[in-house]
């Protein structure tokens, strides 16, 4: 699932978090893969 902005990402990833998913992983546009307990690293 693509999205536009890193902030559609981040919540898209929690969301799916929230709904019981376990290995739910963010992948940069540099190809960085970013496991759930990296995500902080990006709020604002």
């Amino acid at each position: 699932m693509a999205r536009a902005t890193t902030d559609a990402a981040l919540k898209k990833a929690r969301e799916l978090l929230q709904e019981g998913y376990v290995d739910v992983r963010i992948c940069t546009p540099q190809g960085r893969i970013l496991l759930s307990d990296e995500f902080d690293q990006f709020d604002a």
